[in-house]
């Protein structure tokens, strides 16, 4: 089964004492060993965090299917995908940009576990977050987080290697193989494409 934790520490070993109570506890979100925030070592733990609780909400509650989380760091944003595979979540860490990188793609998690993490995650982290309005916001999704149970849904059918051949002889031929998975329909999916989706 894949672990998933999400680790609350400091940002050093032995972090300045005067500094130390003024820095948002950061965040990081361990798949299998790997920590999947190192990428955005600078990212806002809270924001994140709650920007992550709505998104498994919406997916647990299957108002959305798969849902994107942006984090910024110096070198620019990156974006966690997530995305709704029967009682499974598939992670994805990637961006965009003139130099675009995906680093994780689609992970498997278990959704339940995912949820149990995130709840622990957020009353660790309740305790360090000054009483503000972020501290509200991470309130009432932990509470929305709390109630809900996951909405049942079929696990997504196989996927089916496509094979692309090039159709000339001419002096630059391109041809590739990769796996698709067919999506279910969605009458609110939009028929335009404005950026890159990598799932």
């Amino acid at each position: 089964m894949t672990a998933l934790q999400i680790v609350k520490g400091p940002r050093t070993l032995e972090p300045t004492p005067a500094s130390d109570h003024d820095l948002p506890p950061p965040l990081d979100l361990l798949i299998d060993g790997v920590n999947v925030t190192a990428r955005v070592p600078d990212a806002d733990a809270g924001p994140l965090l709650r920007d992550l609780v709505r998104a498994t909400v919406d997916l647990a509650s299957l108002r959305s299917r798969k849902k994107a989380v942006r984090c910024y760091s110096a070198e620019g944003p990156w974006e966690l995908g997530l995305e709704r595979a029967g009682d499974r979540v598939l992670l994805s860490l990637f961006r965009g940009g003139a130099f675009p990188e995906v680093a994780i793609f689609e992970r498997d998690l278990d959704l339940a576990t995912f949820i149990d993490t995130f709840l622990a995650s957020l009353d660790r982290f309740a305790g360090r977050q000054p009483n503000d309005a972020l501290s509200g916001e991470l309130e009432s999704v932990r509470a929305e987080l709390a109630s809900i149970s996951p909405s049942p849904v079929a696990d997504p059918p196989c996927a089916v290697l496509l094979e692309v051949e090039p159709e000339s002889d001419a002096g630059i031929r391109i041809s590739c193989d990769f796996a698709l998975r067919e999506r279910v329909a969605d009458s609110s999916r939009e028929t335009t494409v404005e950026r890159a989706d990598l799932f």
